[in-house]
Parts: structure tokens; C-alpha cells; sequence
């Protein structure tokens, strides 16, 4: 637009002054989209309102070190940074530590905190967070990170992520579904809503829906093995799942690590069978930490009980570190050679003796089916059974095992 400040009041203006200012009124009404009317006098009050409303809200392209941060489509930026401008972004990014934002073609600037004006931490911006910057040219023309409208899940939150096993189909895929947790290390959230993702427990693998799912360190499993199951994230968000018998799931990120993840939350565990497929299990929708077999499973009998001492269990279809519920048996066989137990008490291996946890005692000479306890095993999966008698034979079969996917750290 022409300057007529230096113009006096004698002075003729030229018609090229005259169409200006309507030349820069129609530029702001078309910029936002509006065709001009000549019958519409509320054209500029439009495209006034729409850039107030949207002004403030821009499109994150950037990564988790650098946030690009773009006006939409039709919508313009000032020529430089302003003293207390507001940006609006949802971030498509976790951020690493100290990123920057850079707002169209300006400088990058350092995100700082709102209370000590430091670089701010990694996890701070989650995915798909509402973030809102202010620009503060006092702190040395810095972004200060104003809210996030993303709050962090709790320490260990786990919700969701249903187990399908596939059996007897497809007995090596599980397929997992929707859900929600806070990564492992208390780092970011994970929050997967897309359709199942099926994951072999028979391949090495790889990323994506009906690919393998077993770490290069582990593989292949084999009976006994009691692999734990993992969400694990990218940066940006994407997710997948495996499987680790490391409760960390360091194994399946550092195979993971060349596609981008992360990071990792437990969110259950099979227990393998003898062809290394998992043993059939259904998920329980009710209570999602419970795993139960399809058919109890007849992990162990005994039937050369040692005279008044202790007798180790491996239990092999029950993870570490997992509370099991069990069905303790007493067998009497047709031939009569195991005739009656003293007692035989199930008790948390691990500890001296003198402080094994009683859970449960069998006594008599009949035969009994079904008592379920509760048995916590140990890292090595063990439990031990005393006995005060040489004749008898006791089994054990499985129900259900119990994870804890709440635990803040595993």
C-alpha cells in the first residue's frame, strides 16, 4: 500500500493508492477461502474471525528432536517471531531430550519449561498430545511450554491388549488388540487402537501383522518355556507386539531397535507345549491379568516321593514370577502300590525350609481331585512339595496363571 503520511491535503492520489487498500481487503477474504460477493458486506468480518479462530493452530511435521510447525493451508505467519505469540500443535512425536520447534521458515528455538526455564526432559510431549507454546524472546527467544493436554497414564497402567490365541487352527498366532499402558521404563504412554495384530510364536521377529514374534536370543522356544508378551512403541507412536522370556523385553527391542521401537510394557505370557507352539489358553475378558488353559494341564505327578523330605516342582506351564492357581491331586492306582499320602504340603521354593509357606495339605488314603491353591513361583518357576511318606503320588494341574501387568517396572 502506498504512504500517504508524506501527502498534503492540495495533493491528488493516484488510482493505483485508491485500489490498494480494497486490493489488500480482498487478498485477506479470498486467502481464507471466501469467494467475493459483492451482496455480502460481512466478507472481511469472516476472514477476520477464521484467522483469529485458527491463527493459533499449526501442523506438526517435524521429529522428535525438531518440531516443524506449519500453518493449515490458507492461513499466513507474521515476518518474525512475536513477544508472547501462541502455537497450538498436535504432536505426531514422543519428544527427545531438549528438542526444538521451528515455526515455518524461522529459527529453531530450544523448548523450555514453564517453572525452572530448563531444556525439557524426553516423554514430556506424548503422541497426539495438544501442545501449546509461547515464544518469550526475555528467556533468550526460547518456546515455553505452556500445558499438555496429554496427561502421563500412571506407573504401570495396562489396560486393553486382549490375547486371541488362534488355536486350534493356527495354534502358533496369538493375536493381540487394542489397549493402553505406560511403557516400562515410565517414559511415555502407549496407546495402540488399531485392528489385531497377529504374532507367530514359531518365526524370529519381524515387524507387522501375521510375522514372527520371538527374539533372535530366545528362539526357538521349547517345552517349558514361559515367554512373556510385550506392546512395544516407536517415537511416533507405532506400535507392535512380541515376545521375550526377559520380563524387561530387552531381547525383542534390541531386534526391534532397526525398525524404530523404543519402547515396551509387558502385557501377559503363554506357556509353550511340547511341539513349542502354545499350550491352547483363552484370555480372560473379565479379569485381563488371568491366562487360563483350555483344559487344565497335567504339569506334574510324582510317584517316587522321597521319605520325609522335599521334593522340587518345576512348574513348566507357568511363567516366573507369576501367582498360579492349581489343582492338587492324589492318585490311589489300580494296583494298589501308592495307598495313602501322610500329607503333602505345596510351598514358595526359594526360602530355607523352616519358612516355606504352607499352602495346602493332603491327607487320607482316598483318592482326591480338584483342591486349587495358589502358588507363586519363583524366578526359576519352582515350587517345592514335602512329604512325610514314601507311598503316595501326588499331581498337579494347571488352571490358570495369574500377570501382573500393573507392575511400574518389570
Amino acid at each position: 500500500m502506498e504512504l500517504l503520511s508524506n501527502k498534503v491535503p492540495t495533493d491528488q492520489l493516484l488510482s493505483a493508492a485508491w485500489n490498494q487498500p480494497s486490493k489488500e481487503v480482498e487478498n485477506v477474504i479470498t486467502s481464507v477461502g471466501i469467494s467475493l460477493s459483492a451482496g455480502d458486506l460481512t466478507q472481511l468480518k469472516q476472514a477476520i474471525a477464521e484467522y483469529a479462530m485458527a491463527g493459533q493452530f499449526m501442523v506438526d511435521t517435524g521429529i522428535a528432536a525438531a518440531y516443524q510447525l506449519d500453518p493449515p493451508a490458507l492461513m499466513g505467519l507474521p515476518d518474525a517471531y512475536v513477544q508472547g505469540a501462541l502455537v497450538r500443535f498436535k504432536a505426531t512425536n514422543v519428544n527427545s531430550a531438549a528438542p526444538t520447534a521451528t515455526l515455518g521458515g524461522f529459527a529453531a528455538l530450544n523448548i523450555i519449561d514453564d517453572v525452572g526455564g530448563s531444556n525439557i526432559a524426553a516423554g514430556v510431549i506424548q503422541t497426539s498430545g495438544d501442545v501449546t507454546l509461547r515464544y518469550d524472546s526475555a528467556a533468550g527467544g526460547k518456546w515455553i511450554l505452556a500445558n499438555l493436554a496429554v496427561a502421563a497414564y500412571p506407573a504401570g497402567h495396562c489396560q486393553g491388549f486382549f490375547h486371541d490365541h488362534k488355536a486350534p487352527s493356527n495354534v502358533e498366532d496369538v493375536g493381540f488388540n487394542v489397549g493402553s499402558a505406560r511403557d516400562n521404563t515410565n517414559t511415555v504412554n502407549i496407546d495402540y487402537t488399531g485392528a489385531e495384530v497377529v504374532k507367530q510364536i514359531d518365526a524370529t521377529w519381524a515387524e507387522g501383522n501375521n510375522q514372527g514374534g520371538v527374539n533372535a536370543t530366545d528362539y526357538p522356544y521349547t517345552w517349558g518355556d514361559c515367554p512373556f508378551t510385550f506392546v512395544i512403541s516407536k517415537a511416533d507412536g507405532t506400535c507392535d507386539f512380541g515376545y521375550d522370556l526377559d520380563p524387561t523385553g530387552a531381547n525383542l527391542l534390541a531386534d526391534a531397535a532397526s525398525n524404530d521401537y523404543i519402547y515396551a510394557k509387558l502385557i501377559g505370557a503363554v506357556a509353550i507345549a511340547t511341539d513349542a507352539n502354545p499350550w491352547p489358553f483363552y484370555h480372560d475378558v473379565n479379569d485381563l491379568n488371568r491366562f487360563y488353559m483350555n483344559t487344565p494341564y497335567k504339569d506334574f505327578t510324582d510317584s517316587s516321593i522321597p521319605s520325609t523330605g522335599e521334593q522340587v516342582i518345576v512348574l513348566k506351564r507357568v511363567p516366573a514370577l507369576c501367582r498360579s492357581v492349581v489343582y492338587l491331586e492324589r492318585e490311589t492306582a489300580v494296583s494298589a502300590v501308592y495307598t495313602s499320602i501322610s500329607s503333602g504340603n505345596v510351598s514358595v521354593v526359594g526360602v530355607p525350609s523352616s519358612n516355606h509357606r504352607h499352602l495346602a495339605s493332603i491327607t487320607g488314603s482316598t483318592e482326591i481331585h480338584g483342591i486349587a491353591v495358589s502358588i507363586q513361583t519363583d524366578a526359576s518357576q519352582q515350587i517345592k512339595y514335602q512329604t512325610t511318606n514314601t507311598n503316595g503320588n501326588i499331581t498337579i494341574r494347571i488352571d490358570h496363571f495369574e500377570v501382573n501387568r500393573n507392575l511400574p517396572d518389570q
